[in-house]
């Protein structure tokens, strides 16, 4: 497996890396298949582990749980995380144009504001430190 900057500004510091363990286990094939023989349990780990106590009940993941299984959610959810990562994944081709338009994007000169949660599992508040200088 070849590792791409894919769809990424920069490469996650290590601690990010740690935290991003859900997109790397999607960049292996194994990975892919455990989710695909699983698909329930793959989102249920990251409500567990990201949600604050009591923010949901068993019937509501239930209910939210069903669409999990849907082969769209399986080939989309695997696809975006590995479109970002693994050289050569399948892109649809009708946003090419778009992906290049944004890949020479510098700086956004549109009015902008960036919501960083401070106690976000995934992106540490201090990885967006610095970013102003990406906008006008």
């Amino acid at each position: 497996m070849a590792i791409s900057r894919a769809a990424s500004s920069r490469f996650p510091t290590f601690n990010s890396q740690r935290d991003f363990w859900y997109q790397w286990l999607l960049c292996f094939d194994d990975g892919a298949e455990a989710v695909r023989r699983d698909p329930v349990r793959f989102p249920r780990i990251q409500w567990d582990t990201w949600s604050p106590p009591g923010w949901f009940n068993e019937d509501q993941f239930a209910a939210t749980a069903e669409g999990f299984s849907h082969p769209d959610w399986i080939a989309i959810t695997l696809n975006a995380y590995r479109a970002r990562w693994v050289q050569g994944e399948e892109m649809d081709s009708r946003y090419e144009t778009l992906q290049r338009r944004l890949g020479a994007v510098e700086r956004l000169s549109i009015p902008t504001l960036m919501i960083q949660g401070a106690s976000d599992y995934c992106d540490d508040p201090k990885e967006s430190e610095g970013f102003e200088k990406f906008f006008t």
